[in-house]
């Protein structure tokens, strides 16, 4: 069984991790997921084996992914050529680290925008493609947040099907 000390950290990985999946600039699922490894170390892999550390961290980068690319699937989902897709992309990144979380939904609406503008010279397809993009960056928001909520509840049940 884990120290103090141990599950004062887990529980600051785990709680900093689950908002860092609504704060962009914190690596939000990679945080819960060092939790969960700390705690394996500190056990000496007893507890939580080394099948299920790389299982959560697949899980974990399966996570990362969906949130950073949700936007920029959604502009090609939209139809969106080339330039909506990178747009929406590069527009996210620099908002993101202009305005957090604000920025990343401005910047990722604008990269789209400007970039479906570009392409297809009709502003009705621009918006919607760049509306898309915002649903998309929310909807991988809210999937890196579930996916790491279902991260914590599987090393407590890895932890509890152990005893």
């Amino acid at each position: 069984m884990a120290g103090v000390v141990v599950w004062t950290i887990v529980s600051l990985l785990f709680l900093v991790g689950i908002l860092g999946t609504a704060f962009p600039a914190l690596p939000g699922v990679g945080l819960i997921w060092l939790g969960i490894t700390v705690y394996a170390v500190a056990t000496h892999f007893e507890e939580i084996g080394g099948g299920a550390v790389v299982a959560l961290g697949a899980l974990a980068l399966m996570a990362s992914v969906a949130s950073y690319a949700g936007g920029m699937l959604a502009a090609r989902a939209a139809g969106s050529r080339k330039l909506a897709t990178v747009g929406a992309g590069i527009g996210a990144m620099v908002g993101l680290s202009l305005l957090s979380v604000p920025g990343l939904l401005l910047g990722g609406f604008l990269g789209a925008f400007a970039g479906a503008l570009w392409e297809s010279r009709e502003g009705e397809r621009a918006i919607k493609t760049a509306a898309l993009t915002v649903v998309g960056i929310l909807a991988g928001t809210v999937l890196q947040f579930l996916l790491g909520v279902g991260m914590i509840a599987g090393f407590f049940w890895q932890i509890w099907a152990g005893r």
